[in-house]
């Protein structure tokens, strides 16, 4: 029943309606303000009257919502007004990028557009026609060709039946490099790579590494469903072995006594290459010398001989000999080189630097022999104006033999990676990664042996009672030159992350050694240590 009610009924007819029709009479109040009769009580909405001042309930403005926005925890990112931690900037997020180029095994870089009727032929060719956060999809089959991602882009395999359908599985898209290296993402912030085999070509040169990612100076990077396969490293180059050091030459002879005319010389000095003479004869007593010359030291520090005295025929005695010069010392030997570290350094670009084994240390050059002293003169008088006879000249001192020369170190085994981070940083998920041994360091190389001291050179000899000269000191040898020490063995690493890089998720690693160390040089003090073995590894940090 619907009742009409009118300005003019009475309250007593409405109030007897409202009995009738048995409807609860509980909140209703007059049309007029009602002077506070409500004052405890809300009235739901009822009273149309204008609000009562003593009216507290809770259409009272007190328990209205007037605080600032909702500043609760992160939403999910729907709420646009509310950071939530920079993971989200408040823009749902839209999935995968759609599909911009894409590429085909059977498709054209000449005639292709990279639509999906029309793919191009290579993943390179699509990078280079990408812009920024392109995503380039590509269809399963094998790419023989090196790519290099160098800005942001995202490439997405593991596509088949004409791009309707993706199978990781059953539509593998492989990457087969021609180089040591599978996959180069340099300088490309945000560059994305999902769906993809990756083998690295195999390395070519001693002490070359194979890679199958290299990552450098780019951000943000993800790698996402990729298997790596990585060869193996390439054995080291021997260190080359140090030449023998240079002889010393013999020293000259003294001139023979008795000359009446003219002073008999001292032999000359032994030459060195290396610096390492033997000492000037000395000459023979003439004139009013009191006695021969005293022979000069040879380089090194051998001492000469001293000159003989001098004679006469009225005491008959006879003038001294001049004294032998002394010989020199031999050098020392040289040390042997250090081993190669188990592991080299990482350049900017990516590329492994192989642990060598460090060079030989020199030894030292023979000293040269002193020169021999020059023999006494004498005086006759039997004749007028009277006779002075020289003494003979020392023999000049030998030359000192030159040090061997340094073998050189072996050279580090090339290494085995997965991925190499490099000034940068990278998510990984869902990555294996397939890695191999690292190869051997090489051999350090012998050291040279030292050049041989000669012969000094023999003093004149006695005549008309002079003295003979001193025999010049024979040069001492040169010590040996150190061996090289052994290069350090090749790495085998999962991931390798640079000081200047950061790695998100944990790979799985197979297989793979280190490369075994390279023997040091021979034989005994003057060889080289044996390189260290090579690191094996899961993921190593520098």
């Amino acid at each position: 029943m619907t009742i009409v009610l009118s300005k003019r009924v009475p309250l007593v007819l409405l109030a007897s309606l409202l009995g009738a029709c048995s409807l609860p009479t509980s909140g209703l109040v007059p049309a007029r303000a009602d002077g506070a009769v409500d004052a405890t009580t809300g009235d739901g909405g009822v009273d149309s009257a204008r609000p009562d001042a003593s009216d507290s309930g809770r259409l009272d403005a007190s328990v209205s919502d007037t605080g600032p926005a909702d500043t609760g925890p992160a939403d999910s990112g729907m709420d646009a007004t509310v950071s939530d931690a920079a993971v989200d900037t408040g823009v749902p997020d839209a999935g995968p990028r759609t599909c911009a180029i894409y590429v085909s095994p059977s498709g054209s870089d000449t005639t292709g557009d990279g639509s999906a009727s029309m793919p191009f032929h290579s993943i390179g060719h699509a990078l280079s026609m990408a812009g920024a956060r392109d995503a380039i999809c590509v269809l399963e089959g094998r790419y023989a060709e090196d790519v290099v991602i160098d800005h942001e882009a995202e490439i997405r395999g593991n596509f088949c039946n004409g791009f309707t359908d993706r199978d990781a599985r059953g539509c593998a898209t492989t990457i087969q490099a021609i180089g040591p290296t599978g996959l180069v993402i340099n300088g490309a912030d945000r560059a994305a790579v999902d769906g993809f085999v990756i083998r690295a070509g195999g390395p070519v040169g001693s002490g070359a590494s194979s890679y199958g990612v290299r990552v450098a100076g780019s951000h943000g990077v993800t790698l996402t469903d990729v298997e790596i396969y990585a060869p193996t490293g390439i054995t080291g180059e021997a260190g080359t072995a140090g030449t023998s050091g240079a002889d010393g030459m013999d020293g000259s002879p003294g001139t023979a006594a008795g000359s009446t005319s003219t002073p008999a010389a001292g032999g000359s000095s032994a030459s060195s290459s290396c610096g390492r003479r033997g000492g000037q004869g000395g000459d023979g007593a003439w004139g009013f010398d009191f006695g021969g010359h005293s022979g000069a030291d040879g380089a090194g520090g051998a001492p000469g001989g001293g000159g003989g005295m001098n004679g006469t025929e009225i005491a008959d005695i006879s003038a001294a000999a001049g004294a032998n010069g002394s010989d020199g010392a031999d050098g020392t030997g040289g040390s042997g080189g250090g081993p190669g570290a188990d592991f080299g350094r990482v350049a900017a670009d990516g590329t492994y630097l192989p642990a060598g084994g460090a060079d030989g240390i020199a030894g030292t050059a023979g000293g040269g022999g002193g020169g021999g002293g020059g023999g006494g003169g004498s005086f006759t008088t039997a004749s007028i104006p009277i006779q002075v006879h020289s003494g003979a000249g020392g023999g000049g001192g030998g030359g000192g033999g030159c040090a061997g020369m340094v073998g050189a170190g072996g050279a580090g085994g090339g290494g085995s990676f997965g991925v190499v981070l490099s000034g940068a940083d990278a998510i990984l998920t869902g990555i294996l990664i397939h890695k191999a041994n690292g190869g051997n360091g090489a051999r350090g190389g012998d050291g040279g042996a030292g050049g041989a001291g000669h012969n000094g050179g023999g003093g004149g000899g006695a005549n008309s009672n002079a003295g003979a000269g001193g025999d010049g000191g024979a040069g001492g040898d040169g010590g040996g030159g150190g061996g090289g020490g052994g290069g350090g063995g090749g790495p085998s690493v999962g991931v390798v992350v640079s000081n200047d890089s950061t790695l998100t998720g944990t790979p799985t690693v197979m297989g793979g050694r280190g490369g075994n160390g390279g023997g040091g040089s021979g034989p005994g003090a003057l060889g080289g240590t044996a390189g260290s073995s090579g690191v094996a590894a899961n993921v190593h940090t520098l």
